[in-house]
């Protein structure tokens, strides 16, 4: 299967645009796409759960609504990343 992740504003400058994680299940959780990408884990996840600062959405849907790092995921399905928004 085949998973997008998009990044946005400071995160494009650290991993790109975007990386697609190709994998050999029909599903899998959210937490061991992450991980396939080097150092998104350690940036965005503290103790097991999302770093606060951070938004998620699969397929358009914020995960803190969802099952969070357990959210599963499927061929196709795109994750989507935003860190903090500065402003002023």
């Amino acid at each position: 299967m085949k998973i997008t992740i998009l990044f946005f504003a400071t995160l494009r400058d650290k991993f790109g645009k975007e990386k697609t994680v190709k994998l050999n299940r029909n599903s899998t959780r959210l937490i061991e796409v992450i991980s396939k990408v080097d150092g998104l884990k350690e940036e965005i996840v503290e103790g097991g759960s999302i770093k606060k600062m951070y938004k998620i959405l699969v397929n358009g849907i914020n995960v803190e609504f969802l099952d969070k790092l357990d959210t599963l995921v499927r061929d196709g399905d795109e994750i989507c990343i935003f860190p903090p928004a500065g402003g002023g």
